[in-house]
C-alpha cells in the first residue's frame, strides 16, 4: 500500500474485515479551534476490561474544527468498555474533545 497523502486520500483507504460481531456506535467531536482540525488519517480502537478491540481507520481525510462524526465499530468481545485509543497516521496534535460510545448489544437485547 502506498503512503497516504492529503492530496491523494484514495490510495490509503483500507477495507478491514470485521473482527467480530459486537457493535458500538462511536460519536467523536473535535474542538472548535482551527488548531483542533487535521487532514491526516485517524486510527481508532476501543479498550475493554477483557481485551483491546480491532484497530480501524475512522477517517482518511481527518476532522474539521467543530466536527461531529459517528461511526459503527464492530469488534470481538472486549468486555466492559474502559476507554479508547486514537492516533494520527502522521504528525499532528488532533485530539477529540468528546467521545460517546453506545454498546449496540444492550440496545438489541432490550428490543
Amino acid at each position: 500500500m502506498k503512503p497516504c497523502t492529503p492530496s491523494a486520500p484514495k490510495i490509503c483507504e483500507l477495507e478491514i474485515l470485521v473482527d467480530g460481531f459486537h457493535g458500538y456506535d462511536v460519536s467523536i467531536t473535535t474542538g472548535d479551534d482551527l488548531l483542533d482540525a487535521t487532514t491526516i488519517p485517524i486510527h481508532f480502537s476501543l479498550v475493554g476490561d477483557k481485551a483491546k478491540g480491532q484497530e480501524m481507520i475512522i477517517t482518511e481525510k481527518g476532522f474539521k474544527a467543530g466536527q461531529l462524526k459517528t461511526i459503527t465499530y464492530y469488534t470481538k468481545e472486549i468486555g466492559t468498555v474502559q476507554g479508547f485509543e486514537a492516533f494520527l497516521e502522521g504528525k499532528g496534535k488532533w485530539q477529540p474533545i468528546k467521545v460517546t460510545v453506545v454498546d449496540l448489544s444492550i440496545i438489541i437485547n432490550k428490543i
